[in-house]
């Protein structure tokens, strides 16, 4: 879903708040008609996860994250445990409508932590997803594709020194 949705974002050509807001106003009014933008942003998929070398869910989900960072952009702010072990990041699998989702960003917006039923979450060091079809993803605003299987995990501390 934030994968489809920020090829959506882009292919507007003029990226900015304006034009992000914007284009959650026309998704919650395809939410409502079942209208294209809503069906290109908004699909499931059938997935496996496994979280540091443990089952952890398997089913329809309609975005799979993970960040050590708090903040998704534009101020959502879903990560709410994404320090909470060093080394580690938060996992979040999104299972609800895209009604569901759109009635959850003013609680992101304060980084309140998600209903676990339609948001389970978790903390881990290793994600690996394994979807019946190749899985689009987002690194750091940047669009990519691979095979059904995707490995998260993370690396190195770095250290920034500014003098």
């Amino acid at each position: 879903m934030v994968a489809y949705y920020l090829k959506e974002y882009y292919d507007t050509g003029r990226p900015s708040p304006t034009t992000a807001l914007r284009l959650i106003g026309r998704g919650i009014g395809s939410i409502l008609v079942r209208g294209p933008l809503i069906r290109r942003v908004f699909r499931t998929a059938r997935a496996k996860i496994t979280i540091d070398g443990d089952p952890w869910l398997e089913g329809d989900f309609a975005s799979i994250l993970g960040s050590n960072v708090e903040q998704l952009g534009f101020g959502v702010r879903p990560f709410v445990h994404c320090d909470s072990q060093n080394g580690a990041f938060h996992a979040i699998a999104i299972r609800g409508s895209a009604a569901a989702v759109v009635s959850a960003l003013p609680g992101m917006r304060l980084g309140r932590p998600l209903p676990p039923k339609t948001y389970p979450d978790c903390v881990a060091k290793k994600m690996v997803i394994e979807a019946e079809e190749p899985i689009d993803y987002m690194v750091d605003g940047d669009l990519h594709s691979c095979g059904p299987k995707l490995t998260v995990e993370t690396g190195p501390r770095v250290k920034i020194i500014v003098k």
